[in-house]
């Protein structure tokens, strides 16, 4: 099934019916869908482009957890349902700044969270926290994937630490997407992203980098690079990925593959990060424009990237020369 015939299906079935389903309901609802698990491609289109909200209802102590439902954010926005948000929220944080993290869910989806307690020392990446949510559509942010949370730091626990390269790894891939969002439109209300570049094949000088995505019909991006994002990226003087040239004053990793294991400093105004992995993903996010307009209010969609996660891959044979 193609995503548009996808599209129209989730959503004709969510607005015939107006109340919440679970997968196997919306299923038993159709003629058309058929398949045990949706792609999880398309139910990420989805929350762009029909406002879909996944969520777990709360429960009373003591009560059986229910089966997620899926719904239609404007149903909450209009006073709906609201009864069945959760309290709380389990994320691991993907990239923190002084005021906001870029967080995974249970879902796999991406949400903004803010207020960070002021004085604390902030949340890092591959944190896992549980949050007490304050609002799930702030109207102070109407970017969808923004969740308020309680800011005086006492609804914010830290749960765990993700350790384990390889666990990473796998989080990084769950929550990873094709680059076919930042070569459309049609995902009107999406704000948040993460990708993989092709081939290793990126380039980072002054404030921006330069890269391809898994797009077929990508002939390059060039974005800005958010200042002091963590976790990733050479500045001028990096080096490229297997088959590209060397980048001015630098040199290339080891087996072709770009900072692998270099841990060279970038140089330029924005602080020095270092890819140190040979697996690479931005984290990205939609430019806000003057007059706090964002994606949905026009037509051209343009991004940056927030921060970049850098690993290595426990699974991945090594061959050492001596």
């Amino acid at each position: 099934m193609t995503y548009e015939k996808f599209r129209r299906e989730v959503k004709r079935v969510l607005e015939a019916t107006a109340v919440p389903l679970t997968w196997n309901q919306i299923k038993a609802r159709s003629t058309t869908l058929k398949q045990k698990a949706p792609y999880h491609v398309f139910v990420q289109k989805l929350q762009g482009d029909i406002g879909l909200v996944r969520l777990k209802p709360k429960t009373a102590r003591g009560e059986r957890r229910t089966r997620t439902v899926w719904a239609l954010r404007r149903w909450f926005e209009d006073g709906r349902f609201r009864e069945l948000l959760p309290e709380k929220v389990r994320l691991t944080i993907l990239s923190s700044k002084k005021d906001h993290a870029i967080a995974a869910n249970e879902h796999w989806e991406l949400k903004r969270i803010f207020p960070l307690p002021a004085g604390s020392d902030g949340l890092k990446p591959w944190d896992v926290v549980e949050a007490e949510v304050e609002a799930f559509f702030p109207e102070m942010d109407r970017r969808p994937e923004s969740i308020k949370i309680r800011g005086d730091g006492l609804g914010l626990r830290l749960l765990q630490r993700i350790e384990d390269g390889e666990e990473r790894l796998r989080v990084a891939e769950k929550v990873a997407e094709t680059g076919e969002f930042l070569h459309t439109d049609a995902w009107r209300g999406k704000t948040l992203g993460v990708t993989k570049p092709r081939f290793r094949c990126f380039y980072f000088y002054d404030s921006r980098c330069q890269f391809f995505c898994d797009q077929s019909v990508c002939v390059g991006h060039d974005l800005e690079v958010e200042a002091g994002g963590e976790g990733g990226g050479k500045g001028e003087g990096g080096e490229e990925g297997e088959g590209g040239e060397e980048g001015e004053g630098g040199e290339k990793g080891e087996g072709g593959e770009k900072g692998e294991e270099a841990g060279e400093r970038g140089e330029g105004d924005r602080e020095s990060v270092e890819i140190k992995g040979d697996k690479v993903f931005f984290v990205l996010e939609a430019v806000e424009r003057k007059g706090g307009e964002f994606v949905w209010e026009k037509e051209r969609v343009e991004w940056r990237i927030k921060s970049v996660i850098s690993l290595t891959d426990p699974r991945q044979q090594r061959l050492f020369l001596n």
